[in-house]
C-alpha cells in the first residue's frame, strides 16, 4: 500500500503510526501536476493500492477530487477534522491549524482500515436529502444554523468545508452510507447546540 499525503510533516506522522511507503504531493495544489499524475499511475502496479490521506480541510478537498478523477483506482481515506487540529502553535502552523500531521495515531490507523474507493455516478443523495436533515437551506431561507451543521458533519467525516452541492458530491463519490451521515449529524446537533449560530445560508 502507498499511502498519498500533502506534506513532509503528514508523511513522519504516517510513519510514526505504521510501517508503509508514503508519497508527499508537497502541496494541495500538486495535484493537478502533470508529473504527479504520471508518477502515481507508474505505482498501481507496484503497490496493492494507492490510498489518498489528504487533509481535511477545502485544499484537501480539491487535491482529492482531482486525483480521483485522473486516478480513479486509488482509495481514500478521511480522518475527521477535530481530530486533526493542532493544539500547539509549532513553526509556521498556527493554533487550530488542521492537517493529517495534527492526527493521533489511531484516528490515522483507523481511517486507513476504513479507506474507501470513489464511485462515479452513484445518487444516493440530493439537494432534498440534505435539506430534510438541515443541511441546506431553501432558496432565500437563512436561519437554523444550516452552515453551521453542515461544517460540523463536513469535519466528522474529513470532507473538507463544503457548500450544500459540494457535499452532495462528496457523499455520493466516496461512497459515503445514509448512517455514516446519520452519525455525523448525531455528533454535530449536540456541539451545535451548545454553540448556537444566528447567521446562516
Amino acid at each position: 500500500m502507498l499511502v498519498v499525503v500533502e506534506g513532509v510533516n503528514d508523511m513522519k506522522a504516517v510513519r510514526k503510526t505504521l510501517n508503509a511507503d508514503v508519497y508527499v504531493l508537497g502541496t494541495a495544489t500538486r495535484a493537478g501536476d502533470p508529473q504527479v499524475h504520471n508518477e502515481l499511475l507508474s505505482f498501481l502496479s507496484k503497490y496493492k493500492g494507492i490510498v489518498l490521506l489528504l487533509d481535511p480541510d477545502v485544499a484537501g478537498r480539491q487535491a482529492r477530487n482531482i486525483l480521483n478523477k485522473s486516478i480513479p483506482e486509488c482509495w481514500h481515506a478521511f480522518v475527521p477534522s477535530p481530530l486533526a487540529v493542532a493544539t500547539q502553535a509549532r513553526g509556521y502552523k498556527e493554533v487550530g491549524n488542521i492537517g493529517v500531521e495534527h492526527a493521533p495515531p489511531r484516528a490515522i490507523i483507523e481511517a486507513l482500515k476504513r479507506r474507501r474507493k470513489g464511485v462515479e455516478g452513484r445518487n444516493e443523495f440530493n439537494k432534498e436529502n440534505l435539506y430534510d436533515v438541515g443541511l441546506v437551506a431553501a432558496e432565500f431561507e437563512r436561519g437554523g444554523n444550516v452552515r453551521e451543521r453542515r461544517n460540523l458533519v463536513c469535519g466528522f467525516l474529513g470532507i473538507g468545508m463544503s457548500d450544500g452541492k459540494q457535499l452532495v458530491k462528496q457523499l455520493n463519490t466516496y461512497g459515503f452510507s445514509k448512517e455514516d451521515l446519520a452519525a455525523a449529524l448525531a455528533w454535530a446537533e449536540p456541539r451545535l447546540l451548545a454553540n448556537p449560530k444566528e447567521e446562516d445560508s
